[in-house]
């Protein structure tokens, strides 16, 4: 059965995965059917004891129920533990680079080698080229005055983008 659901969820289509699903929501779907599914057999299990108890032999039918609990319940201790310890370093690594970006647009300021706006429009660039963006947009007063990928933009010697990297380079000196 598990087998059956890993292939059912990998011949998902790809870009419900890329546009469509978070790794939240698809971590709460998987559980969400887990528990769906260790309900019908719970109840399933519930009905043949019943059954089994009729004929004399409810001994037997609670121990091997109770063995294939501990089995499942095992299973399910693992694999919460790995979802977290995997989804906590996920969300460790993504704050604290969080953290340093914000302390090295602080640092930019302080020694005013830019101004506030430029340092937050900076940072919010960052953040959105560490999301995978294909096309960079440069924005300059409220208005896109450049688009194109991080290689076509660092280029234009005059452009705004190629400015605010050389600030950083200056910075980091």
């Amino acid at each position: 059965m598990r087998m059956a659901y890993l292939r059912a969820m990998l011949n998902q289509d790809i870009s419900l995965f890329d546009t469509e699903a978070s790794t939240g929501e698809v971590i709460a779907a998987v559980t969400t059917d887990v528990i769906v599914v260790q309900d019908a057999i719970s109840e399933k299990v519930i009905v043949n004891v019943r059954t089994v108890q009729a004929f004399a032999a409810a001994d037997r039918a609670v121990q091997s129920y109770k063995t294939a609990l501990l089995s499942t319940y095992s299973y399910g201790k693992k694999a919460g533990l790995a979802e977290g310890l995997g989804l906590g370093t996920l969300h460790f690594v993504l704050f604290v680079s969080w953290a340093l970006l914000v302390w090295f647009c602080s640092i930019i300021v302080h020694k005013s080698i830019a101004n506030g706006g430029d340092s937050f429009t900076t940072m919010l660039n960052v953040v959105v080229a560490g999301l995978s963006a294909d096309v960079v947009a440069v924005l300059q007063n409220g208005k896109i005055v450049g688009t194109g990928s991080h290689e076509e933009l660092i280029t234009k010697a005059n452009g705004a983008y190629a400015s605010l990297v050389q600030l950083q380079e200056i910075a980091s000196l």
